[in-house]
Formats: structure tokens, sequence, C-alpha cells
């Protein structure tokens, strides 16, 4: 492992991939690593050659290549004494043995099925297209649509995911684990939130559980904030609130937000407001002054979760026989400058296809020419062809498509939108 402040920078996936294969051994892994570059992971072997876990480098490597150079071997460590301790340690036996250390874990809900796909891909799992693999099922509570609760073994170097076949083994439900690890949040939260400007409060705790302090909703809502609390976590790490009716204090949690959005890691995506004490995604008026400014984050936030998707789902897809693409969701700039997005529909295969503002379609997808043949509003092609659109089990939202609309489906649907950059 090279070590100190003048680290390279990698040039390949594959060069990235060796760096960390070396600090792993360096660190006193001992099983074969195997690089699959499908998958960007590298793929640990028992002696006999069969896999018995991945661990994933895209992440990773998108933080090793934006940190600066004096931070890149910090990144490396971090990542590889995770891996390395989720391996040390093993989950109690007992759910009494296991009642102190568990926690909640707020992530971007899609991850949560990510990382069943994963699971069960690895464990050679298969289903049917239009549902997720249950087997080794990632127990998850959806907040405010675009986040999930789930559940956590918190160990000093280390923190170990609670699976439904773990839950099943110490023989309890999803709901009692939910709420004995809510207790020990309570009980890990007793410093107040630090007041950073006028109206907008911060989360200080920096013990990887701040962004789950969403769940603690008693201690959010006696703030002194201005209309219903609205909350935005730029990572698991942060947690920043504001008042809905507090323009100002908006403005500034942009001002602190839209600098960290793109960076790994991000949980950057819709705020959420807290109203009847349930957490529900804040939708601004068009005329509203940040408007825009929310919806670009929004925008771009679902086009990172995508992509993200994108790569699992084609995988897992392909491992049960479904021919289906998952076609891009792109996000594209109107001739005013304002933002929006877009999904392509092609011609000549199955696909499956993201909720967007609009839709395109293209025509045979094997001309690399392909002309767009109508283009209109998400809710236009819903109201002419939403009978071809099947819904699936995916979020972001996916619809699964099997044939192309006719001609006169296209002229119906017709060119409706025409002002993308």
């Amino acid at each position: 492992m090279i070590s100190g402040e003048n680290l390279p920078c990698i040039s390949s996936p594959d060069e990235f991939a060796e760096m960390v294969k070396a600090a792993l051994k360096s660190r006193g892994e001992e099983r074969t690593l195997r690089f699959d570059t499908v998958r960007f992971a590298l793929i640990v072997e028992n002696e006999n050659g069969e896999p018995q876990q991945l661990f994933g480098l895209a992440a990773m490597f998108d933080e090793y290549n934006t940190a600066p150079e004096s931070e890149r071997n910090a990144v490396i460590e971090r990542y590889c004494s995770f891996f390395l301790g989720v391996n040390r340690n093993a989950l109690p036996e007992t759910f009494s043995e296991a009642k102190d250390g568990l926690m909640l874990i707020i992530r971007h809900r899609y991850l949560y099925q990510v990382m069943q796909m994963r699971l069960a891909l690895e464990q050679g799992i298969t289903g049917k297209s239009d549902e997720l693999p249950v087997e080794q099922e990632i127990p998850h509570l959806v907040i405010g649509d675009e986040f999930a609760a789930g559940l956590g073994y918190d160990f000093p170097d280390a923190m170990i995911q609670i699976t439904g076949r773990q839950l099943t083994k110490w023989g309890v439900t999803f709901d009692e684990v939910y709420q004995c690890a809510l207790n020990n949040l309570k009980s890990r939260s007793d410093k107040p939130l630090v007041e950073a400007v006028s109206g907008v409060y911060i989360s200080n705790w920096q013990d990887g559980y701040d962004a789950s302090r969403i769940l603690l909703c008693d201690l959010i809502s006696s703030l002194p904030v201005n209309g219903a609390p609205v909350v935005m976590m730029p990572s698991a790490e942060n947690l920043v609130i504001t008042g809905a009716d507090d323009i100002e204090g908006l403005a500034s949690v942009l001002n602190v937000i839209e600098p960290m959005a793109d960076k790994p890691r991000s949980m950057v995506s819709v705020p959420l407001v807290l109203r009847s004490g349930e957490w529900v995604p804040f939708e601004l008026a068009p005329e509203h002054p940040l408007y825009e400014r929310f919806r670009v984050l929004r925008i771009s936030a679902t086009a990172r979760s995508y992509a993200d998707q994108r790569g699992v789902l084609a995988e897992w897809l392909q491992s049960i026989g479904e021919p289906a693409v998952v076609t891009p969701y792109l996000a594209t700039q109107r001739r005013d400058g304002s933002v929006s997005s877009c999904s392509v529909w092609p011609e000549g295969l199955p696909c499956m296809i993201p909720r967007a503002d609009s839709v395109v379609f293209t025509g045979d997808s094997s001309d690399s020419n392909q002309e767009v043949v109508a283009c209109n509003s998400w809710e236009k092609v819903l109201e002419v062809v939403g009978g071809l659109m099947k819904p699936t089990p995916f979020h972001p939202e996916l619809y699964k498509v099997e044939r192309f609309p006719t001609t006169t489906e296209l002229a119906q649907i017709g060119m409706g939108v025409q002002n993308l950059k």
C-alpha cells in the first residue's frame, strides 16, 4: 500500500482495484480477491474458489478521485477498515444480547432495493421481473417517499446491516427491533441541535447517525423555526433544519447543501417537511423564489438514483432471463433556462422507462441515427398509451413497456415538448 500524501491519480478502475486489493492484504485479508470489471467490485472467494462476498468499489473510487490528494489515503483506509470490521465482527446470537447495539440507518430508499438485488445475485436467488427478491430481504421503513430507515448493529469499527434472515434467526419482528433501535438512538441524542444562522439548525453528534435523528420527531418539532420543520440530509453525518415559511432560512440551507450535492455518498435529494408527526416531501409552488433551485437538486438526485439503480437492475433482469432494457433518465435544460427531465422510449425492444417530466420516443434502436418520432409530457403519454405502461415495484419509479406505440398513437402523443436544449 502506498502511503503518505503523494498518492497517484488513478487512471483506470483496474489500477484502483489493485490498490485496494493491496490495502486489504496489508491489513490481514487472507482470502482470494478477484476483480469483477462488470460489477466494479472485488469478489472475495473461499479456498474452493467459491464467491463469499462482494466489495463494491464505485463509491470509494468516486470519493478517492474527488478528495484532495492529502486525504486519499484516509478514504481507502476508511472503506477497507469498515469492510474488514464487518468481517471481524459477528452479530450476537440472540436478540436479547443484541439490544444495546441496535441502531437505525437512513439511506436513499432505492439503495435498500439495490442491496436486496445484490444479495440475491450473490446467492443465486432468482424471481420474476415484476418482483423484488425476498429470500434475503433488507427490511426497512419508507420515510417521506424518497428515504428509508433500516436496521443496523453498531460495532466500534463497523456497522452491520440487519437482514430479514437475521430477524427470523432472532425470532423477532421488524417492529420490535425498530422500536429498540429507536430507543437507543434517543439515548444517544442528548446533545442539542446547533443554530448555525438565524432559523437554521444543524446536527452536532458526528457519530454516523446524524441523519437518523429525523426519526426523533419530538426533538425536531420542538425547534423554534418559522413554519413546519423542513429537513435536508447532505449525508449520513449531517442534518440541516429550518422552517417551511422561512425564505431566508431555506436559502441558507440551499447555500450549504448545493455544493455537497455531487459529492460521493451524498444524500442530497428531496427536502422533507414534518406535518402532523409524519415526514412528507416538501413541495414549493412554481412561483416561490426558491422553486427552481430546489427543483435542480431534486432532478440531479433523481438522475443519480436512476444511474445507481440501472446497473444492478440490468444484472438482475439478465439473471432471471428478462429481456427488458433499462433506459436512461436524462436531465435537460429548456431554452428558457429552467431544468427538466426526460426518459427515452426506443422502438424495437421491451424496456423499463423511468418516470420523468417528459418522454422522448425514438426510432428503431438498431439504427445508429435514431430519429425522435414523438415527445410529450408524462401526463400526455399516460393519457394516450398508459395501458402499455406497467408499474413495477422499483424505486425511483420504473414502468415496463413491451411494445412501441402505433403510428396513430404517436400522432396523438405529438411533439408537445420541443423546447429542450
